[in-house]
Order: structure tokens, then sequence, then C-alpha cells
């Protein structure tokens, strides 16, 4: 399912992190290596319309994209395609572009390069409290409060 794929850097971050030696590491990183593959191939396997919607989302999640807009890139009606992707993916359009949105937002934070402001709007959010709203919703922290955690 898509929400494991996407929350696969928190939990691959923390066992890198707590690696006791450079074996160690080459195990978790060997370990990450297949869970990630797996992962893709399972990917490769989703009927072409939704690869053609993942990739589409993959490019475009920073704008004011919609559903209506992907259904219409991937020639579908906006309710088949809402079915659709949600069988396929595990869960709905949005939750699927939130967690596009809010995966790139921290990778944004730990760069440390731009404030939350402006990395609400580059990953598509209208306004900073929205954004925190949602990745709050997903990680269990404001975005601050995530930047924190993983600059320290």
């Amino acid at each position: 399912p898509s929400e494991s794929i996407l929350h696969m850097t928190d939990r691959f971050y923390e066992r890198a992190v707590a690696s006791a030696d450079v074996e160690d590491l080459c195990l978790s990183l060997s370990e990450i290596v297949d869970v990630f593959m797996n992962s893709m191939f399972q990917l490769a396997s989703q009927p072409e319309d939704v690869k053609r919607a993942i990739r589409y989302i993959s490019k475009k999640f920073g704008g004011q994209i919609t559903l209506q807009e992907v259904a219409d890139h991937v020639h579908l009606s906006p309710s088949y395609f809402s079915t659709l992707f949600h069988q396929r993916m595990g869960v709905s359009f949005r939750d699927y572009l939130n967690q596009v949105r809010v995966e790139e937002g921290k990778r944004l934070l730990a760069l440390g390069r731009e404030n939350i402001v402006e990395i609400a709007f580059a990953v598509g959010f209208a306004d900073q409290s929205y954004f925190s709203k949602v990745f709050r919703k997903y990680t269990g922290m404001t975005p601050k409060q995530w930047r924190a955690q993983t600059t320290a």
C-alpha cells in the first residue's frame, strides 16, 4: 500500500542512525533496499492507468492538482478513477496526494534552507496552517517539531 511506501523513510532513517557499527549499518541498508525493491515491484504490477496517475501526481503535486485533472490525464471519469485508485492504492486520491506532499515537506524541512511557509507553498498547500494540520495528521508532530528532531 502507498501509505507504507511513503512512511518507509522515517523507519529506515531511525534504523540507520541506531546502527551500532558498520556491519549493523550494512545489514540495515541491505534490508532497506529489499523492502524498497519489493515495494517498487508491487507498484509496477499496478494497472497502467494507476501508474500514469502516480507519475502525474509526482510531477504536479506542488500545484493545485485536482482529482478531475488527474482523471482527465488518464482518460477516465473522476468517479471511476477515484474508485480504481482507492482499490489499487489502499488510500483515497486526496490522502495519497497529501502523503506525497508531506513526504516532500519532510525532505525540504530536513534540508533547512526554507522556512515553513515557503515549504508549505512549495509542496502545494495554500497556507501554512493547513500544511501543519495535514503534516501533524501523518507524522504526529508539527513541521517545526519534525525539523527540530531531524536536525538535532
